[in-house]
């Protein structure tokens, strides 16, 4: 969802870019993968497989139990690779679930 959507095209007619602008609210549901979120700006390239977030941007994977947010959050899918980012000392911040293990003697 998003107040405004953009698809860009090649020269085939296939899509390149998708830009969803202003309110976005996403999520994203592949074999394996199940992730949602928001932001005001999302930027997703079809090629590379990546995602930019833009301002107050939150994720949630929900597979994995982690969440990350920030001024803006980078995936790339292809590389299994997230990073947020803030400026002006804003925090980032991630949310981990660590595995309890117990070992017997």
């Amino acid at each position: 969802d998003a107040d405004r959507f953009i698809i860009y095209l090649d020269k085939n007619n296939k899509a390149k870019e998708y830009n969803a602008i202003g309110h976005v609210k996403f999520e994203i549901v592949k074999p394996n993968q199940h992730v949602k979120g928001h932001c005001d700006k999302l930027v997703y390239n079809v090629i590379k497989e990546t995602y930019k977030l833009k301002g107050n941007a939150w994720i949630e994977d929900l597979i994995n139990k982690r969440q990350m947010s920030g001024e803006s959050v980078f995936l790339d899918n292809k590389n299994k690779k997230a990073k947020a980012e803030s400026k002006h000392k804003k925090p980032v911040k991630f949310i981990f679930q660590m595995k309890n293990e117990t070992k017997k003697k």
